[in-house]
């Protein structure tokens, strides 16, 4: 039996990367958006946003008036650039830092990385 090394070989990875979200800048919105903290975002779609004991995954919403209405709610408006979060007490999603990430809010994204090159 031979082997070639002609053979092309594909390497895929996928990844899901977090993102700390207490160094962004957050803009408490005004009536009737209260709760609703927003951010701009340039970084992938968010697939899930775990607040840690803070209040665990936060649900993803379909509108912006849902992200309001329900606490413990995130709504990203991916054309627009912007991420909307509503936290289960309200609170400022840049408020929670911790080095330990248990009081963190983290923000993930998948990431695909290839090996494979122009032919």
């Amino acid at each position: 039996m031979s082997f070639s090394n002609d053979a092309k070989k594909l390497l895929i990875v996928e990844a899901k990367a977090g993102k700390q979200l207490n160094a962004f800048t957050w803009v408490d919105l005004a009536s009737p958006y209260k709760d609703v903290f927003e951010t701009d975002w340039s970084y992938g779609e968010i697939v899930e946003i775990d607040a840690g004991s803070n209040g665990g995954t936060l649900t993803i919403a379909n509108s912006l008036a849902d992200c309001q209405a329900y606490a413990a709610s995130f709504y990203q408006d991916f054309f627009g650039g912007k991420l909307y979060v509503h936290l289960y007490d309200g609170s400022n999603p840049g408020a929670f830092i911790s080095p330990d990430y248990i009081e963190s809010v983290i923000a993930y994204v998948w990431k695909c990385l290839s090996n494979r090159q122009g032919e």
